[in-house]
């Protein structure tokens, strides 16, 4: 995981560099939410809890979204989605480790990615890992199935100098499931991100 981490960042590092190179074919998109940097990519903390000695941890949030435009069918972008979320002492479960990957696509009502209506479809997998807990379970196991039906606009930004970044607002219906009978049966969610943006290449 922590390989799989390191070659994320490299690459979140390296999309502007891309981006300025002068290749204008723009079949490339990451995707990232403000949502992960607000609420901090990265968090170390430390906690107490009553008649244990304190922890030291430190909390990770990580997504990477890429889509690739297909030259045959110009609207239709193939992409996909993984993400890794490392919590200390998170209410209700105590230590939680999640990460799962998710396939999927868009469908652009018009060629020109940067300036369209779209909607999008991903399905996929994760796992959500609980150690300790208030029922005193050492360790638990949920294997999940995810689906995320999404509906937005990108606009691009080129009025303000940036030609290869556009900001697209999206409202998305999320739904997890449990295959395994864990904590977690099942949870359904209507998102609003708002903070939204895609860097093309």
């Amino acid at each position: 995981m922590k390989k799989l981490l390191a070659l994320g960042l490299s690459a979140l590092v390296s999309v502007p560099v891309i981006a300025q190179s002068g290749d204008t074919s723009n079949k490339h998109m990451v995707e990232f939410n403000m949502d992960g940097p607000l609420a901090a990519l990265a968090t170390i903390s430390r906690s107490k809890v009553r008649g244990q000695a304190a922890e030291n941890d430190v909390n990770w949030n990580f997504n990477v979204n890429y889509a690739y435009q297909l030259p045959m069918m110009p609207k239709l972008q193939l992409g996909t989605r993984l993400n890794y979320l490392k919590q200390a002492a998170m209410p209700g479960r105590g230590d939680a480790e999640d990460y799962g990957l998710e396939v999927g696509a868009y469908y652009n009502l018009r060629e020109d990615l940067r300036n369209t209506p779209y909607a999008s479809l991903f399905l996929g997998v994760g796992w959500a890992n609980t150690y300790g807990g208030l029922e005193g379970d050492t360790k638990r196991r949920d294997e999940l199935t995810k689906s995320t039906l999404a509906i937005g606009h990108r606009f691009g930004l080129e009025r303000f100098g940036v030609g290869h970044v556009t900001y697209n607002p999206e409202v998305a219906l999320q739904s997890i499931n449990s295959t395994t009978g864990g904590a977690i049966e099942y949870r359904q969610d209507i998102q609003f991100r708002l903070l939204q943006f895609s860097v093309f290449f």
